[in-house]
């Protein structure tokens, strides 16, 4: 399984007013941290080819957001940061179903 996104990130806002950020880009905490084929472009030539690009990965970085607007993944997640890193499918679906039943 894999994950495919358009240029690297999108957000699930939920009922109760959690959001859910994953993002699978260049820098990443994902299999594409260092893969500069998805690095943000730098010319007018890269940018047409980025506004095309879907990322591809078998894991992804996340983070939850309030409905406050504080990051507060580590008080829901085994994680001592604000993200969790290389996440992979499977554990995306069971976030996805925690921070759905916040």
């Amino acid at each position: 399984m894999n994950l495919i996104t358009d240029k690297g990130h999108f957000w699930i806002t939920f009922s109760n007013g959690y959001t859910l950020s994953v993002f699978n880009g260049f820098g990443s905490y994902s299999d594409n941290h260092h893969n500069d084929k998805y690095m943000y472009p730098i010319s007018e030539k890269e940018l047409i080819r980025y506004n095309n690009i879907k990322i591809e990965s078998n894991e992804c970085e996340i983070a939850i957001i309030s409905p406050d607007g504080n990051l507060v993944t580590a008080d829901y997640l085994d994680t001592n940061d604000s993200v969790k890193g290389y996440v992979d499918i499977n554990e995306l679906i069971e976030i996805i179903n925690l921070v759905n039943n916040i």
